[in-house]
């Protein structure tokens, strides 16, 4: 299967990185990550210990990438040498060809998170039946994890809830996203802020975002109004 085959069938590419992505993976992305080194002050929360280094390597790069996206067009913005789409096809390519374990839970869940991430903000795809099929295993995952880290967790429910505007799982996410809210602050800014140390792009999640935490906010205005 060809790259966009492969993501609408959830799959892995049948081919290697052709000759002019390898060039942009080999030349190209350690200029971006030293470009936006700088810029890219937080370290990304994700549970890197459980992560080879591969696997941590295109996370910084997806953050690059997203930094690069952000900035396009605005004061200071350089130049690319060679296409937006391609980086974002390097980077799509890498996360199909991720291999599946099982018996590694956390890193299973982060695999599965980015690749539902980049169906919806790095490779978005007009068929949603890939993301759908990516949420709905992500929801399977947080139903059955119980090690993960409160503020993974923030990010991960963020990205479920938004992507499940229309789904019957929506409920379940408010609920979970209610529960954990009382230990973050009420204003979206700050926990915008605890977001973007994740992954995140404001242009593709900002609203939706802020649309779900309000709707949790006031779901958890009306349970605490409930007499017990």
């Amino acid at each position: 299967m060809d790259l966009f085959r492969a993501s609408l069938a959830t799959g892995k590419p049948d081919y290697d990185l052709c000759s002019s992505y390898r060039v942009c993976l080999e030349t190209e992305f350690p200029n971006l990550r030293q470009r936006y080194h700088e810029k890219i002050t937080t370290t990304l929360l994700f549970p890197t210990t459980e992560l080879e280094d591969s696997f941590q390597l295109l996370l910084w790069d997806i953050r690059c990438y997203l930094e690069m996206v952000n900035s396009y067009g605005k004061a200071g913005y350089i130049s690319l040498q060679r296409p937006l789409a391609l980086y974002r096809n390097v980077i799509q390519h890498r996360l199909l060809s991720i291999d599946s374990d099982a018996s590694k839970p956390v890193r299973e869940i982060c695999r599965v998170a980015l690749l539902f991430f980049s169906s919806v903000v790095v490779y978005p795809l007009q068929n949603q039946r890939p993301m759908l099929q990516y949420l709905h295993t992500l929801t399977n995952h947080l139903k059955s994890a119980t090690h993960i880290e409160d503020d993974f967790r923030l990010w991960l429910l963020v990205l479920g809830g938004m992507a499940a505007n229309t789904d019957p799982l929506k409920p379940w996410y408010i609920s979970q996203l209610r529960a954990l809210s009382v230990i973050y602050p009420r204003s979206w800014s700050s926990v915008r802020g605890l977001l973007e140390e994740f992954l995140w792009l404001e242009s593709a999640c900002g609203e939706g975002g802020l649309e779900l935490w309000l709707e949790v906010m006031l779901d958890a205005a009306m349970h605490q109004r409930v007499p017990h």
